[in-house]
């Protein structure tokens, strides 16, 4: 079905062509420079096959043109034993297994020039009454997108918010400036003290960047013993979640995409880390550290402070510590902001009795500010 909003032309399809799909999806993410692997026909081309998912296509035209696109799970959640609602979650399916992929810098894929408007028009024409979805979820938007958001649709709030990190390796180039340099005095020291206590103990640094898909999958291999060693809900513990991955590392290693790194001291592993490409931007996904009994050693601040010096001799944009606070990628970063997940409601009554319960529980639990 076709509805006209303001100047957007906005179609919503449960039957979609994916050949169609995947020709209009590239050409928009070639049209857009500041999209994140997440909006990648790589990335999503492996969740189609990998999940099979119930979609929606939500997508705005411009005078013919396609200006965003959006892709929908479909889902159903029960709350408090009493509150149903159907959702539609953007770039999830609402199956928490499926989701452990975790999908950050969350949005439509836009054109540039039509980021803010068709995003509006889409989401107004998903919340209209003729469709069945009761709420739209959002997970780990931008703040800086999601403010937006908040402040034009009425019934809409925050469900969570982490912090991202990064850093601007371009500024360093143009600069002239050496990574460690840039760090204050303290990082600096704790990664010297770090690497030399390393040599002391193993022997010399080195990175390895695996050369080959095989390696690139033993490397996965070894990644995933450490991280389940340090996670007890890590994401290697789900056949689904490392399916995924070996096929995204299997289908795009040749691209260049995907960069897994062996970090050593001598013959000891400190490190393994999984880094994925996209437009020279590297997003570090996820690691497996070695931890010594030696607080002074922070295999964290070791690995990451070769591996951005190793980017920026490259000549990469950033390097993206990605959502989830953590004291080193704070202390390697030079800008931070937050990524929300966010809820869009239709005006419901159940709805309004959930969050006025929401509300009056909040402030039973509020200390007493007169005590």
């Amino acid at each position: 079905m076709i509805a006209v909003n303001k100047t957007y032309s906005v179609d919503i399809n449960k039957n979609f062509d994916l050949g169609k799909l995947k020709s209009t999806w590239q050409a928009l993410e070639n049209k857009n420079k500041e999209t994140s692997f997440f909006h990648s026909w790589a990335w999503l081309e492996t969740w189609l096959q990998i999940y099979s998912p119930e979609l929606l296509l939500v997508s705005a035209e411009y005078e013919g043109e396609t200006v965003a696109l959006g892709l929908f799970g479909i889902s159903r959640e029960t709350r408090h034993l009493i509150v149903t609602s159907n959702q539609a979650r953007l770039l999830q399916t609402g199956d928490a297994r499926e989701d452990q992929i975790w999908v950050e810098f969350n949005d439509f894929l836009c054109h540039p020039d039509h980021l803010e408007d068709a995003t509006e028009a889409c989401l107004s024409e998903l919340l209209s009454q003729k469709y069945q979805y009761d709420e739209i979820i959002i997970s780990m938007m931008p703040a800086s997108r999601a403010e937006n958001l908040l402040k034009t649709f009425p019934h809409s709030s925050v469900s969570l918010s982490a912090p991202t990190f990064k850093t601007n390796l371009r500024q360093l180039s143009t600069h002239e400036e050496s990574y460690l340099g840039s760090l204050s005095r303290n990082t600096r020291y704790q990664i010297n003290r770090s690497n030399k206590k390393l040599g002391t103990l193993y022997g010399a640094l080195k990175l390895t960047v695996a050369t080959n898909t095989e390696l690139a999958l033993e490397y996965w291999e070894e990644a995933g013993k450490l991280h389940k060693k340090r996670w007890p809900d890590s994401g290697f513990q789900n056949p689904q979640f490392v399916n995924f991955h070996k096929t995204f590392i299997m289908k795009n290693f040749a691209s260049g995409m995907i960069d897994m790194v062996r970090i050593t001291a001598g013959n000891h592993l400190v490190a393994i880390v999984y880094n994925i490409i996209y437009k020279k931007n590297v997003y570090f996904y996820l690691q497996g550290l070695h931890y010594e009994t030696d607080n002074k050693v922070k295999p964290g601040l070791s690995a990451h402070s070769i591996l951005i010096e190793h980017y920026l001799q490259q000549g990469m944009d950033t390097y993206d510590f990605m959502g989830g606070y953590s004291q080193y990628k704070k202390q390697l970063s030079d800008a931070a902001e937050n990524l929300l997940i966010i809820k869009i409601q239709k005006p419901l009554l159940r709805f309004r009795m959930e969050n006025f319960a929401r509300t009056i529980r909040h402030k039973m639990l509020e200390p007493d500010k007169n005590t």
